[in-house]
């Protein structure tokens, strides 16, 4: 009984000690982070978006914002519209969150050229964590999900569509560019 007693108390003390309310997450509670860290996040997300991943070039770019393997050309992507960032917020260990939100409108594999669309607009949230370089701050990155906008997968699938053969992926990418065509129609 004292052992669940002294247990609660802590508890009760812990919830007094962080001000955390209902609705709030453990966000709230940290220190804004210099500007510098969302402009990293922003910069490295709009170069996503317009498609920077899908090309040689692009993925040398990106590498020089990041922490984390070599960017390469992925197996699959995901594309995405409304991308939306909050403000950057400073952990215990020094690195910056910044959470992000974005509606996932599909996916495209890379060697066949096929679109699925699983829920179109699912609201996506996660957390981007940069972290302080020298004077730059850098997005840590495992190339854990590769995303594009519209009009960048569009751009890859008319390239993939002068540079494939293959009539099974020919006919993936008209089908692709055909629904891709139909959510840039539908975007405001």
């Amino acid at each position: 009984m004292i052992r669940k007693s002294v247990f609660a108390v802590a508890l009760l003390i812990g919830f007094v000690t962080t001000n955390v309310t209902e609705g709030q997450t453990k966000h709230d509670i940290r220190q804004p982070a210099p500007p510098a860290a969302k402009e990293a996040s922003a910069l490295y997300f709009r170069l996503n978006v317009d498609g920077a991943r899908l090309t040689r070039e692009g993925c040398a770019e990106i590498d020089k914002l990041r922490i984390g393997p070599p960017t390469r050309v992925p197996e699959r992507i995901y594309i995405i519209e409304k991308v939306s960032l909050s403000e950057a917020v400073l952990t215990a260990e020094g690195a910056a969150l910044v959470d992000v939100w974005y509606s996932q409108l599909g996916t495209l594999d890379t060697a066949s050229g096929r679109f699925r669309s699983p829920t179109p607009g699912l609201l996506i949230r996660g957390d981007c964590e940069v972290k302080q370089v020298g004077e730059d701050w850098k997005v840590v990155d495992t190339n854990a999900v590769p995303f594009v906008g519209v009009a960048a997968a569009e751009r890859y699938v008319k390239d993939m569509l002068g540079s494939s053969t293959d009539p099974v992926v020919q006919r993936n990418v008209q089908r692709t560019l055909a629904a891709l065509k139909k959510l840039a129609a539908r975007r405001p």
